[in-house]
């Protein structure tokens, strides 16, 4: 069934394309050990804040806004339950986006768990953009965890108006 609704916000983003956005992998003591190589992370609409490839999404918000985050990564061991987290990096304390799939498994559009490892995958989820988050600058972290395993860790930035 989330694949089937993805498909359609797709659809429906019509002519709307995903920019592949710039991203980094975290860096933290317990997150050096990232355990899968991420090819590129795109979101759905994009509109480059500067017209630039390297400024953070403008996304607007509000009740139905929603954008779509795709991760395409190849894992580097099987991993059989995923975890998938979205986190506002505010100084010390991630604070997380509300709404996401946290299943990633069934938020899967290439591949399945459990995973192959040396095998690409393709991860989609759908993010609800609230009207009650500020306008504001976001530095993001995702987390794809499998227990206390890092599978995908990365951090990028989206700018909510």
């Amino acid at each position: 069934m989330y694949k089937l609704c993805v498909l359609v916000a797709l659809a429906l983003v019509g002519i709307v394309s995903a920019e592949i956005i710039e991203n980094v992998p975290c860096t933290g003591r317990r997150e050096s050990n990232i355990q899968s190589t991420v090819h590129e992370i795109s979101v759905t609409p994009c509109e480059s804040a500067n017209g630039l490839s390297s400024s953070p999404c403008r996304l607007t918000r509000g009740t139905n806004s929603t954008a779509i985050l795709t991760v395409k990564f190849t894992p580097q061991l099987k991993h059989k339950r995923m975890k998938a987290t979205l986190a506002w990096r505010n100084g010390n304390i991630d604070l997380p986006f509300r709404g996401m799939q946290s299943n990633a498994c069934r938020s899967l559009a290439e591949g399945r768990c459990p995973t192959t490892p040396g095998q690409q995958m393709t991860w989609t989820a759908l993010v609800p953009l609230s009207s009650s988050f500020p306008a504001n600058n976001y530095p993001l972290k995702l987390k794809i965890m499998d227990g206390s395993k890092f599978v995908v860790c990365n951090h990028f930035s989206i700018k909510l108006q």
